[in-house]
This record gives C-alpha cells, sequence and structure tokens, in this order.
C-alpha cells in the first residue's frame, strides 16, 4: 500500500541520518 511504502521511504531515511550522524559523532 501507499502507506507502507511511506513507512519504508521513512525508515530508509532515517537510517541514512543515523549513519551520517554516527560518522559525523566517530570523526
Amino acid at each position: 500500500s501507499v502507506e507502507n511504502s511511506l513507512a519504508v521511504d521513512c525508515q530508509s531515511f532515517v537510517h541514512t541520518l543515523t549513519q551520517k550522524n554516527q560518522r559525523i559523532l566517530s570523526s
């Protein structure tokens, strides 16, 4: 459904942000 794909987009977006934040924090 559209809601499912939106939720997946949100999760992948948050996941990408988290990875970027971890790189910034660890550097």
